[in-house]
C-alpha cells in the first residue's frame, strides 16, 4: 500500500510539474453535500395518467433550485393541488416522468385562485433545497398572481455535523 501510494503522488508530481513535497500543499480536496433523493410534483400527463415531474434529482449539489412552468388541466379550475413526492430516479421535469408508483408522498401545498381559470392557464413551480435539508416549494399562478410557499423537511443530506466530520477526516489524510 505504501509503495502504491509513493507512487501515485510522484505521478500526479511529474503530471503537476511540482516537486514531491509541493503536491500536499497543491491537492485541493472539497467535500460538498449532495441530496440522495429526488423531489418532484404530480402532474397528469397526455395520456391522462398521473406521474411525477422531478424539479431536484438525486446528486444534485445543495443548496439547489429550479422553477418549472405547468399549466391548468379544466377549464374553470378554482385552484391546484400541489403534491410533492419523493423518489430515486433520475429523471429530470420534461426530459420524462416518473411512475407514482415508485414515490412517496412528503406533503401537499393547495394554490387557491383568486377566480375560476380557462384550461392551460400558466402555474410556476420553484423547488429550493438548502443544505439545513429544507425543501422550500414555492407556487405562483401567473394569471391572476394568487402564490403560496410551503416548507418541507426533507431527510437526504449529510447533517451540518456528518459533513463537518467528513471535511475534518478527508484533510487529515496525507499522501506519503
Amino acid at each position: 500500500d505504501e509503495t502504491v501510494a509513493k507512487q501515485a503522488r510522484e505521478q500526479v508530481a511529474v503530471t503537476m510539474g511540482l516537486p514531491g513535497p509541493q503536491i500536499e500543499q497543491e491537492i485541493e480536496r472539497t467535500i460538498i453535500n449532495a441530496t440522495s433523493k429526488s423531489f418532484g410534483v404530480v402532474v397528469v400527463d397526455q395520456a391522462r395518467n398521473r406521474v411525477v415531474s422531478n424539479l431536484v434529482v438525486r446528486n444534485e449539489n445543495v443548496p439547489t433550485s429550479r422553477r418549472e412552468s405547468f399549466h391548468t388541466l379544466d377549464d374553470g379550475q378554482t385552484g391546484v393541488n400541489i403534491e410533492v413526492m419523493e423518489n430515486h430516479s433520475l429523471t429530470l421535469g420534461s426530459a420524462g416522468h416518473v411512475p407514482l408508483d415508485e414515490c412517496e408522498l412528503l406533503g401537499n401545498a393547495e394554490l387557491k385562485f383568486e377566480r375560476p381559470l380557462p384550461a392551460q392557464s400558466n402555474i410556476e413551480i420553484e423547488f429550493r433545497l438548502g443544505d439545513d435539508g429544507r425543501l422550500f416549494v414555492y407556487a405562483s399562478d401567473l394569471t391572476t398572481g394568487a402564490e403560496i410557499e410551503a416548507r418541507f423537511e426533507v431527510e437526504c443530506l449529510l447533517s451540518q455535523e456528518d459533513l463537518e466530520a467528513t471535511r475534518r477526516k478527508d484533510l487529515s489524510r496525507t499522501v506519503s
